[in-house]
């Protein structure tokens, strides 16, 4: 399992635009652990996993952890495409992350995803194909 990134501190929250409900995820001065939702034990990693990984509902996330309130969710969610937005290289290779806009059409890029280093992004269907060759067979 690879480790995850080092979350972001209060003032690197407020530079990348996180200005929702600031409040309600808290960070330890000086320090570099997870952030965490008011000051619970809760952090926002489990709360997201929780969120997205096994697709629960907001009301089972509740359930599973009684001392959030539904505002902390949406807290969560605002936290997680902010942290997202403001990437600018990539955390394992140390490439820069290019915005769409930037895509050329028909280009070959390396990256890392889906088993493939390789892919070629199309414009006109907004997307990159990927492919890779395993015991003498090709898959895109």
């Amino acid at each position: 399992m690879v480790a995850a990134p080092n979350w972001p501190a209060a003032a690197v929250l407020r530079k990348m635009g996180y200005c929702g409900s600031m409040d309600r995820i808290t960070t330890e001065p000086g320090q570099r652990s997870d952030p965490r939702i008011r000051g619970t034990p809760i952090t926002v990693r489990d709360v997201y996993r929780a969120l997205c990984l096994p697709g629960m509902t907001d009301s089972e996330v509740l359930s599973k952890y009684p001392e959030l309130e539904p505002d902390d969710l949406d807290a969560v969610r605002e936290f997680a495409v902010k942290s997202i937005e403001s990437r600018t290289h990539d955390e394992f290779t140390g490439r820069p992350i290019l915005p769409r806009d930037r895509l050329v059409h028909g280009r070959y890029y390396k990256g890392r995803c889906r088993n493939a280093t390789i892919a070629r992004w199309n414009a006109d269907e907004n997307c990159f194909y990927h492919w890779r060759e395993k015991f003498g067979r090709i898959y895109i």
